[in-house]
This record gives structure tokens, C-alpha cells and sequence, in this order.
């Protein structure tokens, strides 16, 4: 229990983050080759500075974490200084993640993903056969939400003999965390799945925590908007 709670305190930390940033270059400039003129972020984790930087750009994805009893602690734990101005998203996303060799970005399709260089955490990988939200009243964490209580998910939880943690928003709830359209996969992976739902804000990103050590086996999904 003690570190899924750090992990918690880590996040409410990132929502006071001092974060400047601004770009140059054309409106017809790729996401990932746009230059941050100016972006500076102090006293931040590997993870906050990746979710930040794909908010303030308008890019969606996810970053996936896990720590057990003999693993160093999850990438949360470490706060940095992070100056990347004059980087295109790309190379900060670089020079970033390549502070902790453990874990690495992807670009899947229209997504910007943080994995463990070893692998998806496995409920992550529960496939879904379709998933469908269409409901105007439906916020971010609603909709993963509903995921969760899908029956492949609750299946594949039960044999990890995992249990959820706290699922929320970070940054208040506002008109940002309502779903902007109707979110529709099939034969999906589940981070995948999580994925369509960010894509349908647009800069919003879902961040999966897991822990499992002795008998404390938890998982929690936050969104950051």
C-alpha cells in the first residue's frame, strides 16, 4: 500500500508544477516536429514532464508504471529539472524519457505511450472485443471507468489477483474532462482502448500505476488534463 500512496502524492504534486512553454515553427508543422521555443519545468518526475509536454502540445497518450519488492522505485519518484527549449517534441521526449533507461516511448498511431522497455503491464494487454461510449454526460474517468467493468477486464484482473485503486482526474473537474464525442474500438488492447478515449479530448493523457509487492498487488488510472 505504501508505494501505490506514494504515487498518489506524487501525482497531486504535478498539478503545481511550474511549466512555461511556447512554440515557433508553422500551423502545418507535425506534432512531433514542433520546437518549443520556450519550456522549462522544475522539481518534476520523468512523468509529469512527459504528461505536460504532450497536454501543452495537444497530443494524447498514456504513460504505464509498475514497481514490485525488488524493483528500484516506480519513474515517479525522482524530481528533476527539465529545460528543453529549442527541442522539437520528439527530442524532448528523447531527452526526457532517456533519464531512466528502464522505460521508453512509442508513437502509436495518433498516441504517445511511456511503457517499461520490458514489457506492457499485463492487464493492460486484456484484449477487448468492443468498446463503445456514447454518452454526452460522460467524463474521462467514466469512461475508463466503464472499461474496467468490462467482463475480459474484470477477468484477466481476478487473475492477477489485482485490485483498484483510486481512479481520477488531475487538474479539477471542469467542461475539459467531458468527452468531446463518441469513443468506439473493436478488438482493442486495453491501454489501446484508453488511448481512444484521450484521442477524443485531444491533450489528455490516462497514467496507469501499478504495485505488487507481498500481498498488495493494486492498480490505479489516473487522467491528466
Amino acid at each position: 500500500m505504501r508505494g501505490l500512496n506514494r504515487v498518489i502524492v506524487t501525482i497531486l504534486a504535478s498539478a503545481v508544477i511550474l511549466c512555461s512553454a511556447t512554440y515557433q515553427g508553422s500551423s502545418n508543422s507535425l506534432p512531433l516536429d514542433r520546437v518549443l521555443s520556450d519550456f522549462t519545468m522544475n522539481d518534476a518526475t520523468i512523468a509529469d514532464a512527459v504528461a505536460h509536454l504532450l497536454v501543452s502540445n495537444q497530443l494524447s497518450g498514456g504513460i504505464a508504471l509498475n514497481a514490485n519488492c525488488n524493483m528500484q522505485p516506480m519513474l515517479d519518484d525522482t524530481k528533476q529539472s527539465f529545460n528543453l527549449s529549442g527541442l522539437t517534441v520528439k527530442q524532448a521526449l528523447d531527452e526526457i524519457v532517456g533519464r531512466d533507461k528502464r522505460y521508453h516511448w512509442q508513437q502509436q498511431n495518433h498516441s504517445i505511450v511511456l511503457s517499461p522497455v520490458s514489457g506492457m503491464p499485463e492487464l493492460l494487454k486484456t484484449r477487448v472485443e468492443r468498446f463503445e461510449v456514447d454518452n454526452p454526460r460522460y467524463t474521462l474517468s467514466a469512461a475508463s471507468g466503464e472499461l474496467l467493468q468490462f467482463p475480459e477486464v474484470k477477468s484477466r484482473k481476478k487473475q492477477l489477483d489485482l485490485k483498484e485503486g483510486l481512479q481520477y482526474i488531475i487538474g479539477g473537474a471542469d467542461r475539459r474532462e467531458i468527452l468531446k464525442g463518441k469513443v468506439s474500438v473493436a478488438d482493442v488492447s486495453m491501454y489501446e482502448a484508453l488511448n481512444a478515449i484521450a484521442q477524443t479530448n485531444g491533450g489528455a493523457v490516462w497514467r496507469y500505476s501499478e504495485y505488487n509487492c507481498g500481498k498488495v498487488n493494486e492498480f490505479s488510472i489516473t487522467w491528466i488534463r
